[in-house]
């Protein structure tokens, strides 16, 4: 017997969980629902358990039905991807990211080699952003931002929650805090690095009276005063994990939470079913949630 069963019987099995029933899989597969109906019966004996489970005039799906058809519905899509750059249908090839600066060069640029090598068929553009705007994101095909987000013709998930570190130059330390207070320069970038009052309760402490808030328009313009020595700044934590080794950055407090607060992904509806961006949204998901778990190093 075959590894794999044949084709025609997984295509069955996926239409009858996409659509629901035998007889709207039959009407899109042109045959008739008693020849679905032996489809499944066939591929259920080949794997020795129901994958459907009959319900009075209806049925469910086991779990396993679901996964299978999940699998065998993204095939179906890099077949047709595929197909068409063989016969010169126009694939695309070239998408438009829109990025939080900062996110851009940890996760993308960082793993640029690794991209061209997973991705060799996909090309990218990518602006940056300081925060999210509907009215600016012209042709983007792929959104990454941080606080709002975008409107029902996007797709969007959670990449990683938001939480920071307070980082300030070594031989500044002693200045961050005045009376037990939070005094600063504090240096924010963006409207989601501003609250400064926010930040402070979640550091179980107060925002001094006299504090004094300077703004950037980058992170990297922030982190750069910080090395300068004129204050200090809440940056992501995997930026400040990354600098945490130098003799000459500290990290005040490490685990600021940025109220409810998330990086997302988002994707242009029509553009998520090509089976390439399907592949890139994946890696990119995982690539973030395994950085996510690396820890500071000590020192």
């Amino acid at each position: 017997m075959s590894n794999s069963p044949p084709p025609v019987l997984l295509q069955t099995v996926e239409a009858v969980v996409r659509l629901g029933s035998f007889k709207r899989a039959a009407d899109e597969l042109l045959i008739t629902p008693s020849a679905v109906s032996h489809r499944v019966r066939s591929l259920e004996a080949l794997a020795g358990q129901p994958l459907f489970i009959r319900e009075g005039q209806g049925l469910r799906p086991t779990e396993e039905a679901v996964a299978l058809a999940e699998i065998i519905e993204r095939a179906n899509r890099e077949v047709t991807d595929r197909w068409r750059m063989i016969v010169g249908g126009g694939a695309r090839r070239h998408f438009q990211i829109q990025c939080m600066a900062a996110f851009a060069d940890h996760f993308i640029f960082a793993r640029m080699a690794e991209f061209k090598r997973r991705f060799p068929g996909f090309d990218i553009s990518l602006t940056s952003m300081i925060d999210f705007d509907p009215k600016v994101c012209g042709d983007a095909d792929i959104l990454i931002g941080v606080g709002q987000r975008p409107d029902n013709d996007w797709r969007v998930e959670n990449l990683l929650d938001l939480t920071g570190c307070l980082i300030t130059r070594t031989d500044k330390v002693g200045t961050i805090f005045r009376d037990g207070q939070l005094f600063g320069p504090l240096l924010g970038y963006s409207s989601t690095a501003d609250n400064w009052p926010g930040i402070a309760d979640a550091m179980q402490t107060t925002l001094h009276p006299e504090a004094q808030m300077i703004r950037f328009d980058s992170v990297a313009s922030a982190v750069s005063a910080v090395e300068a020595g004129i204050g200090a700044a809440l940056v992501p934590y995997w930026i400040a994990r990354d600098i945490a080794g130098s003799d000459r950055i500290s990290i005040v407090n490490d685990d600021v939470p940025g109220p409810g607060r998330k990086y997302w992904l988002a994707v242009r509806r029509e553009v998520r079913e090509i089976s390439s961006v399907d592949r890139f949204c994946r890696w990119l998901a995982a690539t973030v949630a395994e950085d996510a778990r690396l820890p500071i190093a000590p020192g």
